[in-house]
């Protein structure tokens, strides 16, 4: 499963040559408040007022997994209230989703500015790509909440696929989105995942692409699987969508797990909510994904 490119350029390049590495991007601090009513807001590390913001490109994909109704109010509250410590993770089965406590995720959640007069409240993770060896106690857990909405409509979050932690030939999957799968099987399903990416880079449509891109290197989380997401992420470059900062953990993490792939040293020295001054980097890519419930300030302030 090699040899998927979708596009070219790189965020923000400034002329700098490859670099490679020799450590993975350190996990943060985790930190966000619970909310409090409509149009209340937290502030974590705020950015001064000379820095550049825009964040009303278009979305990444319209089919990233979502979770609304399948998460029970007491499932909600438990979601947010782990949310004030670090990145949530959950396990779907069918139309029933449930946060998984036993499962420890690198990041937090960050507060994303609203347009003046916005009622809702939206929350980005600052990580959306992870590695196997960076978390622990996910084995049945599915996916990770990157980005959850709360206005008066209710809440929603999108999440994706966590990475598959190794199993032994024949031995079927105890969790992930490969649950009871063995590894001929998981690979099966990754293959016709990444041909279906495949032909929808052949047709140009990498916002189409990006959903198999995600679950094959969630299926088989290695450096050619998770290369390919990270050039399936190049499109956001363009100023028509914006939020790099995916891109950036993809090629990372691409870098940690085969350190032929080369990043640039912005990206090799990624801490999370550091970038707050480079518009590139930390426009969070998910914050136009919900439609008219949430429209992204502009200005000086990002977060």
């Amino acid at each position: 499963m090699t040899g998927l490119l979708l596009a070219v350029g790189a965020c923000g390049d400034r002329g700098r040559p490859p670099y490679e590495p020799s450590v993975a991007p350190a996990p943060a601090a985790a930190s966000v408040a619970a909310a409090d009513g409509p149009g209340a807001r937290d502030h974590l590390d705020e950015p001064g007022p000379d820095a550049p913001c825009s964040m009303r490109g278009k979305c990444p994909s319209d089919d990233l997994t979502r979770v609304s109704t399948g998460l029970d109010t007491a499932g909600w509250a438990r979601l947010r209230q782990r949310a004030e410590t670090g990145l949530v993770a959950v396990r779907m089965a069918g139309t029933s989703v449930t946060v998984d406590d036993a499962c420890s995720l690198p990041g937090r959640y960050a507060q994303v500015q609203a347009a003046a007069d916005g009622p809702a409240r939206l929350w980005s993770a600052d990580r959306l790509v992870f590695v196997p060896e960076e978390i622990s106690g996910c084995e049945a857990a599915t996916h990770a909440v990157a980005a959850f909405i709360v206005d008066a409509r209710g809440a929603e979050a999108i999440v994706l696929p966590l990475p598959c932690t190794s199993t032994a030939p024949g031995t079927p999957s105890p969790g992930c989105i490969a649950v009871g799968l063995d590894d001929v099987e998981r690979k099966a399903r990754a293959t016709a995942a990444f041909d279906r990416a495949s032909a929808a880079a052949n047709r140009g449509d990498a916002r189409e692409a990006l959903p198999d891109l995600l679950e094959v290197a969630a299926l088989v989380p290695a450096g050619p699987a998770y290369g390919n997401l990270a050039r399936g992420l190049e499109f956001l470059t363009s100023t028509e969508f914006g939020g790099c900062r995916w891109l950036a953990d993809a090629r990372v993490a691409a870098h940690t797990l085969d350190a032929s792939f080369a990043v640039r040293p912005d990206e090799a020295q990624l801490q999370p909510l550091q970038h707050e001054r480079d518009d590139c980097e930390t426009r969070p890519s998910l914050s136009t994904c919900f439609g008219d419930r949430f429209v992204p300030g502009e200005g000086g302030n990002c977060w």
